[in-house]
C-alpha cells in the first residue's frame, strides 16, 4: 500500500479509536539492499543457509506460526559471528548466543537454534545490506 493499511475489525483489539498502536511494515527490495522473505525449520542436523543476494548486516527474524519473540543480529555490535542479538519486543534485553552467523550473500541460521530451526516451524526474515539500504 502507499498510504493507508486496515488490520482487523472494530473491537478485535485493532483500529479501535483514542488507542496507540505500533505498526511495522517491510518491503521486499533486494536491489535497495533489503530482503524480507521467509523458510520453514529443518528436519535434519544440518545448519539453514539463507541467500540474500548481497552482503548482509542487519537481521531481523521472528517465528509466524505460534508465539515467540522478534530478534535482531547485526554485524555492527559484533563480528560476522553475531554472538550476541536484540529482542526489541521485550525491555532492556540482549542476550549472547551464536544462533545466526552472517557470510558471503546470506546468513546461517545454525542447527539446534531453538524457534528458528525446528522442523515444520514457519520463520519470517527481514534483512538489510551491510552499507545500509538505498533509497528505491
Amino acid at each position: 500500500t502507499t498510504s493507508d493499511f486496515y488490520v482487523g475489525a472494530k473491537g478485535e483489539n485493532v483500529n479501535d479509536l483514542n488507542q496507540k498502536y505500533v505498526a511495522y511494515l517491510f518491503a521486499d527490495n533486494p536491489d535497495a539492499g533489503i530482503k524480507c522473505d521467509g523458510y520453514d525449520g529443518s528436519s535434519t542436523s544440518a545448519d539453514i543457509t539463507i541467500d540474500c543476494g548481497f552482503e548482509v548486516g542487519w537481521v531481523l527474524i521472528k517465528r509466524t506460526d505460534s508465539g515467540g519473540d522478534w530478534t535482531i543480529y547485526d554485524i555492527k555490535r559484533d563480528s560476522k559471528t553475531s554472538t550476541s542479538s536484540l529482542y526489541p519486543d521485550l525491555p532492556n534485553k540482549e542476550s549472547n548466543n551464536s544462533y545466526v552467523t552472517f557470510a558471503g550473500n546470506g546468513f546461517t541460521v545454525k542447527y539446534g537454534s531453538g524457534d528458528y530451526y525446528l522442523y515444520k516451524r514457519n520463520i519470517w526474515f527481514c534483512t538489510v545490506h551491510s552499507n545500509g539500504w538505498k533509497s528505491p
